[in-house]
């Protein structure tokens, strides 16, 4: 009897050693699961990282890009500043222009005066010449056309005069139209310079704006990576899919010109993290509708 329960009580350990054994084999192939698919998650983590590198290498070329483009917007800036202060003193000089045509209408409306006078002379003259020719003493006649001679002369010599300012006045006129011309035409020029500064500037802007979403992108990922859940747990899926986001942004991101290449690069960076059918982690929730606002609406 002793030696059946002695029996009786190995045959119990072998089978608990058996049940043990069978557990350890259990659990040999669960941890070999697990290591496998630790493994699978460490060789997408590294796909990540180099896709975050190299995104980061595209990132600083882009910031290097832009440092160099501001250092020379800048400059073009600095350039309208100095044709702003030019364009000061280009309307000093039209003011002065204007009041050079008022003196150029106004020696006209003297030499119209002259004119009348002139012809009133002639008049007088013409009427003297007439008395001239009736008979009178020689020595008043004498006095007379030597006066005539006179008035003639001092006639003749004010018309010159009057001739040669009018001619000189016209010849200032026309070299004030021609810098007025080119004043207009270096304007014009500055008009375009500063709507191209206007324009260096909005693009500037934009790639700020989409260097601050790629930082958010980046810090997404790296608050998905921090939040992985355990080996051989399932993902989270999130209320957004790829598919309705790039036909959102197919449809309607002609409507919003300039959130168009913000868009665009969105949807391409979360190509990576989208399921087969589309679907997109829970983490990226945030980053979806805080970016796509405007279609999502």
């Amino acid at each position: 009897d002793e030696r059946e329960w002695l029996l009786g009580e190995r045959v119990a350990a072998l089978e608990e050693r058996e049940r043990a054994a069978e557990a350890v084999a259990e659990r040999e192939w669960l941890l070999g699961e697990r290591v496998a698919a630790a493994d699978e998650r460490e060789r997408g983590l590294e796909d990540r990282a180099a896709a975050v590198e190299e995104r980061e290498r595209a990132l600083e070329e882009r910031v290097a890009a832009a440092g160099d483009r501001e250092r020379g917007l800048d400059d073009r800036v600095a350039a309208v500043e100095e044709r702003e202060r030019a364009a000061e003193g280009l309307a000093e000089r039209e003011r002065a222009l204007d009041e050079r045509e008022a003196a150029v209408e106004a020696l006209a409306e003297r030499e119209r005066a002259l004119e009348e006078r002139v012809a009133a002379v002639q008049q007088r003259e013409l009427a003297v010449a007439r008395a001239a020719a009736k008979p009178t003493p020689a020595e008043d006649l004498s006095q007379r056309e030597h006066a005539l001679e006179q008035r003639v002369g001092d006639l003749q010599r004010r018309e010159l005069s009057a001739a040669r300012a009018a001619a000189k006045e016209a010849e200032i006129l026309e070299r004030e139209r021609r810098v007025q011309d080119r004043e207009q035409e270096l304007e014009q020029r500055e008009l375009a310079v500063s709507r191209a500064a206007a324009r260096e500037l909005e693009m500037l802007e934009r790639e700020r704006a989409l260097q601050e979403r790629e930082q958010a992108l980046d810090l997404a990922l790296a608050r998905d990576t921090s939040s992985q859940a355990p080996v051989g747990a399932a993902e989270v899926s999130g209320a957004f899919n790829l598919a309705v986001l790039e036909r959102l942004v197919e449809e309607r991101g002609g409507s919003f010109p300039e959130r168009l290449d913000e868009w665009e690069s969105t949807v391409y960076f979360l190509r990576d993290y989208a399921e087969s059918d589309g679907t997109l982690p829970g983490s990226f929730d945030w980053l979806v509708q805080d970016t796509f606002a405007p279609l999502l609406r």
